[in-house]
């Protein structure tokens, strides 16, 4: 399986364009930056290191398509149709993405597979599948009154997103970002950008209208700040650390007071009380504070036991993390991959 992998691997290329108005575009940055595949230190190619005015031209691109209304004034069915062949194509292009994925960031290459492009899939369709189903409301008013709510598209979303779930963190954004309606700017995590970009391709071959999804690489400190204080997003959604989350709001509060819907995480404590399952709850603390090479919000960071259990549980982690080395993340059945950088790896 390994071999298989690593042979499939080797038949990629690397566009690192960023994806605006449909088509692939030089961006005008003087340089770029090194894609380092944590797996074993390959230079995997030189990722184009995104401008504001790439980011400007991303929302134009967004803005012309919303306000042409051939996304936003589609039929809610056929939008829906659309995100559902969308979902149908990650799902036939899967192998393809859980390879980047596990290049790029070293996710081990099957739970890339089963786990990550699973839930991208299954994301996309069941937005599709809602899209015809948001009714209106007309709620209950007196006999000379009518009260009527609609719901419309925002206008351009900017979403910008991690990479320890890449593809599954952009899905949940570009889920519902679209099925209402929205044009979206999406500005990948530097660590994971070719997989966000090939995904912008694979929109476009469902059917998604040129400009209505674009993709810009780049620095959180260039693109993802241009981004968040363009004065034409109306909505900025991130996924990421407490510390930048609060940037995006200064970030809003000085420009055009843009909504921002912020995902912040911290890892949490596993509580084990005596009358628990006690070797499963140490064997499932241990699994989640090591799974995804430990690189989760919801990890657990930490195993607060009762005294008279304490030895159980504790033997009971120590078995599970034995059994979770780190492997080649290629091998097929690697138990743990690479942490996604040294620099990860040091924080």
């Amino acid at each position: 399986m390994g071999d298989t992998w690593q042979h499939e691997a080797q038949t990629l290329t690397w566009d690192t364009a960023p994806l605006v108005g449909g088509r692939r575009l030089l961006s005008d940055a003087a340089t770029g930056f090194d894609l380092v595949s944590p797996r074993d230190g390959a230079v995997l190619a030189v990722v184009a290191d995104g401008t504001a005015s790439d980011v400007d031209a991303a929302v134009r691109s967004a803005r012309a398509a919303f306000e042409s209304g051939v996304w936003s004034r589609r039929a809610p069915i056929e939008r829906g149709r659309t995100m559902t062949r969308f979902g149908d194509l990650v799902e036939a292009n899967a192998r393809e993405l859980a390879l980047r994925i596990a290049l790029e960031m070293g996710k081990p290459v099957q739970d890339a597979l089963a786990v990550e492009l699973r839930a991208v899939a299954q994301c996309l369709r069941w937005y599709g599948q809602l899209a015809d189903k948001l009714p209106g409301e007309a709620p209950e008013t007196t006999a000379d009154a009518l009260a009527l709510v609609t719901r419309e598209p925002a206008g351009v979303v900017g979403a910008v997103v991690p990479w320890n779930f890449p593809l599954t963190m952009t899905a949940w954004k570009l889920g519902p970002a679209l099925v209402a309606g929205n044009s979206v700017v999406l500005k990948p995590a530097e660590q994971t950008s070719v997989s966000a970009l090939r995904l912008g391709e694979l929109a476009l071959e469902a059917g998604l209208p040129a400009g209505v999804l674009n993709v810009i690489p780049g620095r959180g400190d260039t693109v993802g700040e241009a981004l968040g204080r363009h004065p034409d997003v109306d909505v900025l959604t991130f996924t990421g650390s407490v510390g930048v989350g609060r940037r995006f709001l200064v970030y809003s509060a000085e420009s055009n007071g843009k909504r921002v819907w912020p995902e912040l995480g911290g890892k949490s404590a596993s509580v084990i009380l005596s009358d628990a399952d006690v070797e499963a709850a140490g064997r499932s603390t241990a699994w989640g504070a090591f799974y995804n090479q430990g690189q989760m919000c919801s990890a657990s960071s930490r195993m607060v036991v009762l005294r008279d259990v304490h030895d159980r549980a504790v033997e009971a982690a120590v078995a599970q993390a034995a059994a979770m080395a780190p492997a080649d993340p290629l091998s097929g059945e690697a138990p743990s991959g690479a942490v996604v950088s040294e620099r990860q790896l040091e924080r």
